[in-house]
């Protein structure tokens, strides 16, 4: 490969190699990873780290094209830290958008969104419209992968542009191809037929496999949108097999997914479940969610076409089990959030701009005042006027900005609560479907189980906007605080008496030290409220005879009570989340148990409203002590 370079400097070499690596990454990404590697050895050996940054990018890309999401992440982190040694501008910028492809695909879009931004600010500092279109184009696959289509067409159709405009033709068609996708899933079949079309003639001009790979990808998917099995299937097979050939693991697993799907809709369920399985293999390793998702949802199909009803529910739970995870760690006003402090900081750059505005106008006024007196009052009077409509500007700014975060972290609970609210009643409307149209033929053992689960999911359901509704009445206003002086000892009896039930299953020894003449200044419905969602959180994260302690003590004009127990703990991660509405913690007990995950939160808000403050100590294994403060009672 390099005997006609052998004569040439080791930058020329290393040059030659990147380009190969970068050529290869769709249509055969192993040579592309031979390349890079061969690269990379070559700028160490010569010590030349501003080529290795390029080397580490590219790597990091071919890499993510395979399906080594952690082996992409650990290049594309190299690439970052070589090019901000060199000052590399154009590298830096690079590597912040692959990192950000990396984390999408593993499903982590916070910070994809996060690192895309800094790329893009990076680009824009600079005007490098070439980087600027990749980093438009990441951040439309974020918003596409999440749902927000309209979002995501305006960002491809801008990079789309953009690549026509500096005449980077293959680039132009990738945008291209996204639009026709996007188009798709939005039910606009002859646009994305349209837009397809376009996007295959180019990649054909230009003899891209890779780009012709994608856009049947796409045209496949379009096919099963509209029911076109039969239509579907030979794209597929040529799909799958190409990935095959080109050893392209993540193309190789969604069309083994896709294959599995339309092998199902034409009944041959021996072939799907072939296809899904195989599928299923490739996809754990990787922890690539998207997929992991399209394959749990497909298996759920074909059990339920074959019949296999206990089959098919498994894996709608665990569907809507991985689902869930992904909604907890990352959800769609996180990917929104980091768009808006962006989009902050170009107000900030604006603000400094103001400032200079006003030191000009100083300088200005200075200047004649060493002319003439007259003018001196004049400058004193226009600078006063201009300076505070300016201040009332840059206040209006910090105003708008601080009620966008606001209604950010508005938006954000009521997307985990809306998602919340919804996803259990897909297993709920399963079960309740399986029992309408089965329950004839299905053994009474079965029928029980099954009714004891949709119970069960219903209670949870209720309790869930029993606490939404609290919580909401709490924000509004519209519950009035009633204080009057109480017993602590004889309102923690009570809410111990309705939880002897849950203490005497798991055999818990549960103490209270809490003296007879303790009083505290409170409303009674709200106290028992936090006392009962406390203890209860106690008895939920205890292991069976383990030990919870409720203590109360006088400190000064305030009462601290503290439920305190030996159980599971929190993780570090979670502790600084309990008591925010924007994230929701919820964790399943020791037997199983499930909560809300808005119960702390209800606490918290109760506990401020009667002047008191609320906090918590948890050592993972070795239990958690909840304590909280409220006026006393003379």
């Amino acid at each position: 490969m390099l005997a006609t370079l052998d004569r040439q400097p080791d930058s020329v070499k290393i040059k030659y190699l990147n380009d190969l690596c970068w050529k290869n990454r769709a249509d055969n990404p192993v040579l592309g990873i031979e390349c890079g590697e061969k690269a990379l050895e070559l700028c160490k050996k010569s010590g030349n780290k501003t080529l290795a940054a390029r080397s580490y990018n590219l790597l990091g890309i071919v890499c993510r094209v395979l399906g080594y999401y952690d082996k992409s992440l650990a290049y594309l982190h190299n690439a970052l830290s070589t090019a901000e040694e060199t000052n590399n501008t154009i590298e830096i910028g690079f590597a912040e958008n692959n990192i950000s492809g990396s984390y999408r695909m593993k499903g982590y879009y916070t910070a994809a969104m996060q690192h895309v931004l800094r790329g893009m600010q990076i680009f824009e500092s600079i005007d490098y419209k070439y980087g600027i279109a990749y980093c438009m184009i990441s951040i439309g696959f974020i918003y596409a992968d999440q749902h927000d289509y309209q979002k995501a067409l305006t960002y491809f159709d801008d990079a789309y542009r953009m690549r026509q405009a500096i005449g980077d033709t293959a680039g132009a068609a990738i945008a291209l191809n996204e639009i026709a996708i996007t188009y798709g899933r939005c039910n606009n079949f002859k646009t994305a037929l349209e837009k397809f079309g376009e996007a295959e003639q180019i990649f054909k001009s230009i003899n891209n496999r890779g780009g012709l790979m994608s856009a049947a990808n796409g045209l496949g998917d379009l096919y099963i949108k509209q029911s076109r099995y039969a239509e579907a299937l030979p794209i597929y097979r040529k799909y799958y097999d190409l990935a095959c050939e080109l050893k392209i693991v993540r193309s190789r697993v969604l069309g083994a997914n896709r294959l599995g799907i339309v092998y199902t809709h034409l009944h041959q369920f021996a072939e799907a479940e072939k296809y899904l399985s195989e599928a299923r293999n490739l996809t754990e390793p990787m922890q690539e969610y998207a997929l992991l998702l399209e394959n749990y949802s497909a298996y759920s199909v074909l059990y339920e076409s074959e019949g296999k009803f206990e089959k098919s529910l498994k894996y709608a739970r665990l569907y809507s089990s991985l689902k869930d995870s992904i909604l907890s760690r990352e959800n769609i006003s996180g990917v929104k959030e980091m768009e808006a402090v962006y989009e902050n900081e170009k107000a900030k750059a604006e603000n400094a701009l103001l400032l200079k505005d006003v030191e000009l106008s100083h300088s200005q006024r200075n200047y004649w005042v060493v002319i003439t007196i007259l003018f001196i009052g004049i400058s004193i009077l226009f600078s006063w006027k201009y300076i505070d409509k300016k201040r009332t500007e840059v206040k209006m700014r910090v105003i708008n900005s601080e009620l966008q975060a606001l209604n950010a972290t508005r938006d954000k609970f009521f997307s985990i609560i809306a998602h919340d609210l919804r996803s259990p009643f897909h297993m709920m409307l399963g079960i309740s479907e399986l029992l309408s149209t089965d329950i004839d033929t299905l053994p009474p053992e079965q029928v029980k189980k099954f009714s004891r689960e949709l119970h069960l999911g219903i209670k949870k359901q209720f309790e869930l906007l029993n606490d939404l509704l609290e919580w909401s009445r709490l924000q509004r206003g519209d519950l009035p605080i009633e204080k009057r002086i109480l017993s602590v000892a004889a309102e923690m009896q009570d809410i111990i008496e309705s939880l002897v039930v849950s203490v005497r299953v798991k055999e818990i020894s549960l103490q209270t030290d809490v003296a007879g003449d303790l009083k505290v200044l409170a409303d009674s419905n709200m106290l028992r409220l936090v006392l009962r969602n406390l203890v209860s959180n106690s008895v939920k994260f205890t292991k069976p005879k383990g030990n919870i302690r409720i203590s109360g003590e006088k400190i000064d004009s305030l009462v601290r009570i503290t439920v305190s127990d030996d159980g599971v703990g929190i993780p570090d991660a979670d502790l600084n989340n309990l008591f925010r509405s924007d994230i929701r913690v919820s964790t399943t007990g020791t037997a199983n148990e499930k909560g809300t995950g808005l119960g702390l939160l209800l606490c918290k808000e109760i506990i401020e409203r009667h002047g008191g403050t609320i906090q918590v100590d948890s050592i993972v294994g070795k239990g958690s002590s909840f304590s909280f403060t409220v006026p006393v009672g003379e």
